[in-house]
């Protein structure tokens, strides 16, 4: 993923806080913000890297035999900004488990979904947006003693993926996409996000 403009636009500097309190939106706190832009901007690099394949009605999954055809840089860029989205858009539902007790795939969906519009990606069928996942009290816990560790989230993405609610990890293991949000969206954010959290 190219994210030279997210760089630019969100630095790893005791100013980013301001910056993202200028756009917050209320119910979001400044790591959800944050993340939420991260994966705004996933979305726009992966609306711009499948743009050709995009106007020649070209579908695909990540592991079709269509995909493994386009040059690798091709394939690393899209697999690397797809990473982000599903990045991004975890992390706010995530924050609302700890306070609803709830993890709220729906939202998840939605907010993919938005991200992922104007590319070969296929949007969630609505029916499986309407999911919401009761966390047990053990669950909830662990949720819960992961953010006192890491207030960032990004643990829910490496060492601590364990303890992710069962449709998040689902998602993320399924996928296959831990390995590539460890190796090159783990890094910027963590830049960032440790002001936000000090």
């Amino acid at each position: 993923m190219n994210i030279e403009n997210f760089l630019l636009r969100y630095p790893a500097t005791p100013e980013l806080k301001e910056i993202l309190a200028n756009e917050r939106l209320p119910e979001r706190s400044l790591v959800a913000t944050l993340a939420l832009n991260f994966a705004k901007e996933a979305g726009y690099e992966l609306r711009e890297a499948t743009r050709s394949l995009s106007d020649s009605n070209f579908a695909f999954e990540l592991d079709s035999a269509s995909f493994l055809r386009l040059p690798m840089e091709t394939q690393e860029k899209i697999r690397v900004s797809h990473a982000g989205v599903v990045f991004g858009v975890s992390i706010p539902p995530l924050e609302q488990s700890c306070i609803t007790g709830f993890y709220d795939l729906g939202e998840w969906f939605s907010l993919y979904n938005m991200e992922i519009s104007g590319t070969p990606f296929s949007q969630m069928k609505a029916e499986e947006a309407k999911n919401r996942e009761g966390l047990s009290i053990g669950n909830l816990q662990n949720i819960r003693g992961v953010v006192r560790k890491d207030p960032t989230f990004a643990s829910f993405f490496a060492e601590d993926v364990r303890f992710a609610p069962e449709g998040l990890k689902r998602i993320l293991v399924n996928s296959g996409i831990l390995p590539i949000i460890k190796q090159h969206i783990l890094p910027p954010y963590n830049e960032r996000v440790k002001f936000l959290v000090a």
